[in-house]
């Protein structure tokens, strides 16, 4: 007699691999989602150092003063992107920038200030006012996971918690 070369139970084989690969999936798909707001997070990272950059030119093309209230307009000549004015997750929703200027440093010369290192021009938002640096938790916490991102006066960029306090 003639021996086949699959077992006599072979589908046994078959519904174990076929249960190995939906474990798996279980496993893997959520892990996969979960990763989707870091590269958006890094994204609004990237456009608040570009606006860092913009500054530092702009101070020194302007006497080593900030920009004034429209901030936006006056970096754009050396950004050339209006796509980078906006976080991306915000821009999907209802267009609106995402991004605030604390208005306190208008006009005044980034050296003067005591902690550079530490003071925080910009930064991300969802609601705009004088109290959003205040509490900087009601700022994000329906992005990014809870995680904001800022930008330094000396143009480094961080990502902090939303309930880190700001200067």
């Amino acid at each position: 007699m003639k021996q086949s070369f699959w077992p006599k139970n072979w589908w046994l084989f078959g519904l174990a691999l076929i249960a190995t690969a939906g474990i798996l999936g279980a496993i893997l798909v959520p892990v996969i989602l979960s990763a989707r707001p870091v590269p958006m997070s890094t994204r609004c990272l990237s456009n608040l150092k570009q606006l860092g950059s913009a500054t530092a030119l702009y101070c020194v093309e302007f006497d080593n003063k900030l920009p004034l209230d429209s901030w936006l307009t006056g970096l754009y000549p050396y950004t050339k992107n209006h796509e980078m004015e906006t976080c991306v997750e915000i821009a999907s929703k209802n267009g609106l920038c995402g991004y605030a200027y604390k208005f306190g440093l208008r006009g005044r010369s980034p050296t003067s200030t005591t902690d550079y290192e530490s003071t925080v021009p910009y930064f991300e938002t969802d609601a705009l006012g004088k109290d959003v640096v205040a509490n900087l938790a009601a700022r994000t916490k329906t992005r990014h996971e809870g995680i904001t991102s800022v930008v330094f006066l000396d143009t480094h960029g961080k990502r902090l918690p939303a309930d880190a306090k700001l200067k």
